[in-house]
């Protein structure tokens, strides 16, 4: 990504966070660059769903919490469990560019 679309993607994220969430989307339809728009919706999405790294892992009883399977993750659609292990889940995801192609 060039320096100038970098700032231009920055300037539009920082600008849409400024507006209410929804006001955002009638923002972002002025973008005549839908890459560019998809980039931020992207950016906008992530931003919203950061709340479940917040949650720290360790109670104090010492437990770990059970978490349901959650349908999206920041910016991934969770498609299917693939491991689990002592240390945790892993699960296959699609990226948010993927799974929003086609909407209007």
């Amino acid at each position: 990504m060039s320096s100038e679309r970098w700032q231009l993607l920055e300037a539009l994220y920082h600008a849409a966070l400024e507006r209410k969430a929804e006001d955002r989307a009638a923002f972002l339809e002025r973008v005549e660059d839908i890459g560019l728009r998809r980039e931020v919706e992207a950016l906008l999405v992530q931003d919203e769903n950061t709340g479940i790294l917040d949650t720290p892992l360790i109670k104090p009883s010492g437990r770990l919490p059970t978490f349901a399977r959650p349908e999206q993750l920041a910016s991934y659609r969770i498609l299917e469990l693939l491991g689990r292990g002592g240390m945790g889940e892993v699960y296959r995801g699609q990226g948010y560019a993927t799974w929003t192609r086609g909407r209007a």
